[in-house]
């Protein structure tokens, strides 16, 4: 089974279309892990009245509530309430391809590798991340991801459970580029495989983490992967095959 987690804040409005897009998912057994961090709007509301049509999707629905504590907190508490063999990772405002976790669980049983990544959509279609499938990651491969020879999004990734957790936790010091000091972790655990298509697309709405709209806006978000980096050179020098 996949377990989708999916941290969402005050997203009532965008959450309904992004469970029924994950819904059309033509992958099962699969469960949806929604984590709502705090949500001042209806979002509790809006999750109930979805039940019954994940229910009737053949998955199954499981949201947690906590205070508001940050993505990184929300990730965490919905991989200790996750209860599948394999981990997906989805944030509420962005789409999937609906044979993505068909065709990514494919290569894992293909391949044997622990991990599984595919080429993202930007917003507005006009690019992928990375910019090509040949950065792709491919076996165990951090040294290449360090030097951004190689690229993946969270969103992209399906994961061992059993993997994942031996990670550890996202770092919830980091308000933003939580998921790249993570995910450099898991590159030194994990052997990798990918999809060379676009699976998945990444989307900005009002309230976004991704969305700046402004100078200090931009500072800040640059502040989350500059601490990022810091935390890799502190964490990672242990790990099989870091490369100063």
């Amino acid at each position: 089974m996949v377990s989708v987690i999916v941290p969402t804040f005050n997203r009532a409005g965008v959450l309904p279309s992004t469970v029924r897009d994950l819904l059309r998912q033509t992958w099962r057994p699969c469960e949806l892990v929604v984590v709502d961090d705090g949500s001042t709007d209806d979002t509790p509301a809006v999750l109930e009245n979805l039940r019954m049509e994940v229910e009737a999707a053949g998955m199954t629905l499981k949201n947690a509530r906590q205070e508001n504590a940050g993505a990184a907190a929300a990730r965490n508490r919905g991989m200790l309430e996750a209860t599948g063999e394999w981990f997906a990772f989805q944030d509420d405002d962005d789409k999937w391809d609906t044979t993505k976790l068909e065709k990514q669980m494919a290569a894992l049983a293909a391949s044997g590798a622990d991990a599984c990544t595919c080429l993202v959509n930007n917003r507005g279609h006009s690019a992928t991340v990375p910019r090509n499938a040949d950065m792709l990651p491919s076996g165990f491969c951090p040294a290449s991801l360090l030097e951004r020879q190689s690229a993946f999004l969270i969103i992209g990734l399906v994961v061992a459970a059993k993997i994942a957790r031996e990670n550890g936790e996202f770092d919830t010091a980091l308000r933003n580029g939580e998921d790249i000091e993570w995910m450099m972790r898991l590159a030194h655990r994990a052997k990798f495989v990918s999809v060379p298509e676009a699976l998945a697309t990444y989307t900005d709405t009002p309230g976004s983490l991704s969305n700046a709209g402004s100078l200090e806006k931009l500072v800040e978000q640059d502040e989350g992967p500059r601490r990022a980096l810091i935390l890799m050179r502190e964490r990672c020098p242990e790990l099989a095959g870091w490369n100063e």
